[in-house]
């Protein structure tokens, strides 16, 4: 990797950073009123004592990490990424159990599906998706084993799985390419505003974005030495 594509990932991975805070924070406020609703709805109507613990868990969780990261305890980074496998690893596999293929939950597992493609980036989103991802396969089949032979119309059950299957992939690889592009397309414009376009030298606003670097590692190093 040469020096240029160095300097042109640690500017984005600053600006990412806090694309990626925001984005994680109203994601978190978000699951945490939604399965607040979520519990309140499933008390009234009583739709069974599992969804209501595993609902009020995911609130809770949210309220807590987000209380640690707001006390510095632990950063917000790994708050959210701690939430989000209680979400995927917790919360989708009970209530999957719970609803079967045809109901909820393969809903809101799109949903959380898209939620990790918009929080995480590089290595961390790498290993989460792919390891959801195995779990939404892994949870699809056993559908397709338990619900098939005892299925009312078979047909449906098999579009219902087909439909499902194609989602995630369509979803997937969709944000993926996306992302790409965007990150192919962000490089080249980046390449472009770092440099004179007479000279092809590079310019203060290279010079700007490494002092502003070193500056967050002196910060950084501060608070850890204190």
């Amino acid at each position: 990797m040469d020096s240029e594509q160095i300097l042109l990932n640690i500017f984005k991975q600053q600006h990412y950073d806090a694309t990626q805070y925001k984005m994680q924070k109203i994601i978190m406020v978000a699951s945490m009123f939604a399965c607040s609703v979520a519990v309140a709805v499933m008390i009234i109507y009583y739709s069974g004592i599992l969804n209501i613990y595993v609902f009020a868990g995911a609130a809770i969780y949210a309220g807590v990490t987000l209380l640690l990261s707001r006390l510095k305890v632990v950063s917000f980074k790994i708050a959210s990424f701690s939430f989000m496998l209680y979400m995927c690893f917790v919360l989708i596999p009970f209530f999957w159990y719970s609803t079967g293929i045809e109901g909820s939950a393969p809903y809101l597992s799109l949903i959380i599906l898209v939620a990790v493609l918009s929080m995480f980036s590089g290595k961390m989103l790498k290993r989460l998706l792919f390891s959801y991802l195995v779990l939404l396969f892994a949870l699809t089949v056993y559908s397709a084993v338990v619900e098939i032979p005892v299925a009312a119309d078979l047909l449906s059950l098999v579009y219902t799985i087909a439909a499902y299957i194609g989602a995630v992939i369509l979803i997937s690889s969709y944000m993926l390419s996306k992302l790409k592009k965007f990150d192919e397309l962000n490089d080249e414009f980046l390449r472009i505003s770092f440099k004179d376009e007479l000279t092809k030298l590079f310019n203060r606003k290279l010079l700007d974005i490494i002092m502003e670097y070193e500056e967050s590692l002196y910060r950084k190093r501060k608070v850890i030495m204190s």
